[in-house]
């Protein structure tokens, strides 16, 4: 299978696509004025403490205050100044309901702490915060406040586990430090751990001594940027090679892998095409459909995405897909290539939160297995942490996916100004109606001539159809109701004024 990485580099976005058999399979965009947060190490001051929802509001800075929840305090953490060994949430302070203690015992407002950005900022939400702070390295992540020494559940052949965690066993470190084997870990050498181990501590003694004489709120350490963060996690022997298009920003990963990598330099290449990389590669018309309601499969079927405040709801349908052998079949197909693409979407779409797909009812239980299974599979190359329940009893599947960020359509599009969002607007018949009641209303209170003014797309469908209705209203008063265009206004929108006194009429 072929595995590629594009890097895409403008002025004003940088573009990064992972392709797999040329297939789309990833796509993340980074934008000058939009500085990611999530990985970046805060200084912060706790601004309140919230009981109610066992939680705490604290000021990093960036103008709105991050949430931080119990579960995520630590304490030798909270306090920045410590020395002393760290110890958990779970040593310290009054149990609470579920095992936590009481946010109260743990923080108070005005304590300085120090804090990592676990989630960008959602719709009107700020960032999530936690002091579980971790360094990802290419190979190993250190917890400087967690003693925890671990393996990647990703990495499951048994052997290759032993031998990693017999590694972690030996690795010396304080005692309030921990260690994570990540997954691009399978099949390094200790020499490769060791040299990932000393940057990260270099990098934490630096963290420790900015802390020292930071003012409070203050930035602390930064994450890397996308291009960098991409090739630390993403290039391992499975990717064949990563393009890309900008000669400064070739140097610069070429320079960055040189520093991390062994022997990996050679599979980044400068493309210097005259299309553009994306283009060259077919995907500019792929990007351009990842916002559209509904996605066609190769057999005929479609799968129809919705978003609501809560959820988002994936639909299942089987379309021109009739097929040439039993119903059951049919469906069953149609179901398989809709786990995969449903997968698929996901990861494009950096769709989080809970997920409900409704698949094509399938009597048989086998089928119904098979698909489950199929979708768990397909999952699993996803980076955000996933988790498929079993099929309900009314062939609903639920899951929930990882939500670090926004989703790509909120990155890249904005809600529609002329319907505020709904997708959708009045139908020429609702508005005539509307308009033919406001002026009998109208003219009830206050009988004279009416001046209307209604969006063109209106005009002529109000004065074929409810040409008889105004002219009853004419006759019944004695007046005039005169029609106007005016382009000004919202296709929902009307106006009608006093014809002699030329101020406009409200009810």
């Amino acid at each position: 299978m072929s595995k590629q990485i594009l890097v895409s580099v403008e002025n004003q976005e940088k573009r990064i696509a992972f392709l797999e058999n040329n297939v789309l399979e990833e796509y993340y965009i980074e934008r000058g004025t939009e500085a990611r947060l999530a990985g970046n190490i805060y200084k912060g001051r706790v601004e309140n403490v919230v009981p109610g929802i066992q939680a705490a509001f604290v000021d990093v800075g960036l103008g709105k205050n991050g949430f931080l929840h119990v579960s995520d305090v630590i304490s030798g953490a909270a306090d920045v100044a410590a020395d002393e060994a760290i110890e958990t949430v779970k040593e310290r302070g009054k149990k609470h309901s579920k095992g936590l203690p009481n946010i109260a015992d743990l923080l108070k407002p005005g304590q300085e702490i120090l804090v990592q950005v676990v989630k960008e900022p959602i719709s009107t939400k700020g960032v999530r915060l936690s002091t579980h702070i971790s360094l990802p390295g290419r190979f190993l992540v250190l917890l400087p406040f967690d003693p925890i020494r671990g393996v990647s559940r990703r990495i499951q052949e048994r052997n290759e586990r032993v031998r990693l965690k017999e590694f972690l066993s030996k690795v010396r470190l304080p005692k309030s430090m921990g260690l994570i084997v990540r997954t691009v870990s399978e099949g390094t050498d200790r020499n490769e751990f060791a040299k990932d181990i000393r940057y990260l501590y270099n990098t934490w003694k630096e963290i420790r001594k900015k802390i020292k004489g930071a003012t409070c709120p203050s930035f602390i350490h930064g994450e890397l940027d996308l291009v960098l963060k991409t090739v630390r996690d993403s290039l391992t022997e499975e990717i064949d090679r990563v393009v890309v298009d900008s000669r400064e920003e070739y140097r610069r990963v070429r320079s960055f892998i040189g520093s991390l990598f062994q022997g990996m330099n050679d599979k980044v290449e400068l493309y210097e095409g005259e299309q553009s990389l994306f283009e060259n590669y077919s995907l500019d018309k792929e990007l351009n459909k990842m916002n559209r309601r509904k996605v066609w499969l190769k057999c005929g079927g479609y799968l129809v995405i919705d978003r609501t405040e809560a959820l988002v709801a994936i639909d299942v349908n089987s379309g021109r897909n009739v097929g040439k052998d039993s119903l059951e079949d049919t469906v069953s197909r149609t179901n398989i290539e809709a786990a995969d693409e449903v997968a698929r979407q996901l990861r494009l779409r950096n769709i989080g939160g809970i997920i409900i797909i409704d698949f094509i009812d399938m009597l048989s239980r086998q089928n119904q297995k098979a698909v489950l299974k199929r979708l768990k599979n397909a999952i699993r190359k996803d980076r955000a942490k996933t988790n498929v329940l079993p099929l309900s009893d009314i062939g609903l599947v639920e899951m929930t996916r990882q939500r670090i960020k926004e989703t790509l359509a909120k990155e890249v599009y904005t809600e529609c100004s002329y319907c505020d969002g709904s997708g959708v607007v009045k139908t020429k018949e609702t508005m005539s109606i509307e308009i033919s009641r406001r002026i009998a209303h109208l003219l009830v209170e206050k009988a004279e001539d009416l001046h209307v003014e209604l969006h063109p797309a209106n005009y002529s469908y109000f004065k074929e159809k409810s040409s008889e209705t105004i002219r009853e209203l004419e006759d019944k008063y004695q007046i005039k109701v005169h029609l106007n265009k005016n382009e000004k206004l919202h296709i929902e929108e009307f106006k009608v004024f006093s014809y002699q006194q030329g101020t406009e009429l409200t009810v």
